[in-house]
């Protein structure tokens, strides 16, 4: 009977490990599904905007929801030689309210973005003209934005940044849209509107568009810290962890217990330190770091090395999933090798 239960034993870690891998495996097809579904949704229902450096909500005063039923469906003149600049966007525009927009990067950036169903496959076009006025001037607004247009008013249309999903196939579709980021330079105290207009065909039974504006960049997600690139400056002090906690336990087993053990666990601990150190992805980094934490674990006969070794994994796999927009090459070619790996460390246990 003794000799049976290390056999029934292994056999339920084999079960336990697979039944897990399952699971995240299938939460992981869900969570790569999901962005596609929403599609629907936010055909009806704008989402929320966020304050890129804040993470806060673009608030409502801000933010300016027009329906696509004011706009005509004839081609677009424009003519910005005009006295009056509210009509050079031709008939049918709408102007947003005068505002002043005091901030202290005197920058404005704005952001416009659309929805609907649509059983046409013509493009919509948009069209937006921001007018400054500073005392008894008033102006088009020049653009601050990396791809400068060459005239004042901005254009874009639903062939660009537009995702879509058949309500019935090769017959109409769910879409949302929107236009880059733009920056305009905004004098202290001065006032400023937004003239939109847009060529619309026939075949847009609903839908709406939105046009945001904010001191600082506008963004549809919250930036998130493990999606961020940027060095992280102490984080080569928090390698000296590695050598400190290899040696702690080595004090502790006044040795080793397996060379076996060793060679593993120290080509494990090199090869994502190493990887830790060369990547920038924030992600990457931290998870690669917990990998290497996991080959010192391993190579002192510690069960925690599982632990450390599958929450580093998660993380990794989980922000490559965002990062990368789905399950393709870049996500696999980026875990793959931790995958095996990983699989590897937990069937063959330490000595």
């Amino acid at each position: 009977m003794n000799a049976k239960n290390p056999q029934a034993i292994l056999r339920l870690k084999i079960v336990i490990i697979v039944f897990i891998s399952f699971l995240i495996l299938i939460s992981l097809v869900l969570i790569s599904c999901h962005p596609q579904g929403k599609v629907e949704q936010l055909s009806t229902t704008p989402p929320v905007l966020y304050d890129a450096i804040s993470n806060q909500p673009i608030p409502t005063t801000q933010q300016w929801l027009i329906p696509i039923s004011q706009f005509g469906s004839n081609a677009i003149k424009t003519n910005l030689n005009l006295n009056e600049l509210a009509k050079s966007l031709g008939e049918h525009a709408w102007l947003s309210p005068s505002s002043t927009f005091n901030n202290q990067s005197s920058q404005l950036h704005f952001y416009l973005d659309f929805g609907g169903q649509q059983s046409s496959r013509k493009d919509a076009e948009f069209y937006v003209l921001p007018i400054c006025t500073n005392g008894t001037l008033t102006q088009a607004c020049t653009s601050l934005s990396p791809k400068p247009t060459p005239i004042a008013f901005f254009n874009f249309n639903t062939a660009n940044n537009t995702d879509y999903q058949a309500i019935q196939t090769n017959q109409s579709w769910h879409f949302y849209g929107h236009s880059d980021a733009y920056v305009l330079p905004v004098v202290h105290s001065q006032q400023l509107q937004f003239l939109v207009n847009a060529q619309i065909p026939e075949g847009y039974p609903n839908g709406w568009l939105r046009l945001s504006f904010n001191e600082n960049p506008i963004t549809p997600k919250p930036s998130s810290f493990f999606l961020g690139r940027n060095k992280l400056i102490y984080f080569p002090f928090l390698l000296l962890f590695i050598p400190l906690l290899a040696a702690h336990l080595y004090r502790i087993d006044k040795g080793f217990q397996s060379y076996r053990n060793l060679s593993i666990g120290l080509l494990v601990c090199i090869l994502f330190a190493i990887h830790s150190v060369i990547w920038d992805l924030h992600y990457m980094v931290l998870g690669c770091f917990l990998l290497s934490l996991a080959g010192v674990l391993y190579a002192f006969a510690r069960p925690l090395y599982r632990l450390f070794y599958g929450i580093g994994a998660l993380i990794i796999a989980g922000y490559a999933q965002q990062f990368y927009a789905g399950f393709n090459s870049a996500f696999f070619m980026q875990t793959g090798l931790i995958f095996l790996i990983g699989i590897g460390l937990f069937f063959r246990t330490p000595d």
